[in-house]
């Protein structure tokens, strides 16, 4: 199982493994060895089964998906399991850290100011470091409009000992590298204007509606690409049967790392694609498999000789 996607449900909350307290899952860990049915087991605790239960959609042959980097096999499969989604065995949607719920902190009503018990060699795990990060980011989604998220949040991090700096990435995500040796992304998701509903029904629907979304989207034969700070790309099915087979040769090639990054952006217009930030995975972790080179060989045939 791979590095899980971070989705809010609603509310005001810092979306980041770090700050749920979900450990970051690498591939090639222990548990891809264990049968299908122990890890299913495994996790039903973690995804809240025996409250939201699993809905299964039927397998489809279309369209193409990549997680980090990695393309996954058809048919896919998307499934609700309790509060998180998977595709095949690779979750897209990570569960909710807990449930019942917490009770929402209170907005706070005065800037937050940084801890005086940081110190450059402070982890980035410490308590007093999430502490401060959250309560930051709640006062600046309070405060500000959402052009300013990244710009205001960015400073706010810098202002911190233990960063070392904070890399870039988008208007909803940052990058930082911390003096621990450590980097991260903290996603930035919309301000909250209004309390939405999370009572066990609506976090069902509203789940059972983006696994839906994603059905309608590989039917339709797109290809989208989630990455584990959180972000999705989604590509139409002209325009992912097009260049698919380009950015194949793209990744697949022996080129450095810089000027792969630079062929997908200039190839697929993905401008947001950098190496220290947002969607890197895509070149650093990217894994083909026998299936993907049969689909490229016949797009290949169908889409002939590149113009």
């Amino acid at each position: 199982m791979g590095s899980r996607r971070k989705v809010v449900l609603g509310g005001v909350g810092l979306c980041m493994v770090l700050s749920v307290g979900f450990p970051a899952q690498s591939r090639g860990n222990d548990s891809a060895d264990q049968p299908t049915a122990a890890r299913n087991q495994a996790i039903d605790a973690d995804f809240h089964v025996d409250t939201f239960g699993v809905a299964a959609g039927q397998p489809i042959n279309s369209g193409f998906v990549f997680v980090d980097g990695v393309y996954l096999d058809a048919p896919y499969t998307v499934t609700r399991r309790g509060s998180g989604i998977l595709v095949n065995d690779e979750v897209i949607v990570q569960p909710l850290p807990e449930w019942p719920l917490p009770t929402p902190e209170p907005l706070p009503t005065e800037n937050p100011k940084v801890p005086p018990s940081l110190e450059r060699t402070t982890p980035h795990q410490h308590p007093d470091v999430l502490g401060y990060i959250r309560t930051k980011l709640a006062y600046i989604k309070a405060n500000y409009p959402e052009t300013e998220l990244s710009t205001r949040f960015s400073e706010a991090l810098e202002s911190l000992p233990c960063v070392e700096r904070v890399k870039g990435g988008t208007p909803t995500t940052v990058t930082v590298e911390w003096t621990d040796g450590d980097v991260t992304s903290i996603r930035i998701v919309p301000p909250a204007r209004a309390s939405l509903p999370m009572d066990e029904n609506s976090i069902r629907g509203r789940l059972d509606g983006e696994r839906a979304r994603l059905e309608k989207k590989l039917a339709k034969g797109k290809g989208v690409f989630y990455f584990s700070d959180g972000g999705e790309i989604n590509v139409s099915k002209n325009r992912i049967e097009e260049r698919l087979p380009i950015l194949f040769d793209i990744l697949a090639s022996d080129q450095s790392t810089e000027k792969k990054f630079q062929a997908v952006r200039e190839t697929m217009g993905w401008q947001v694609v950098k190496k220290d930030g947002y969607g890197s995975t895509l070149v650093t972790h990217f894994k083909s498999s026998p299936q993907l080179e049969a689909r490229i060989a016949e797009l290949r045939r169908k889409n002939g000789p590149p113009e």
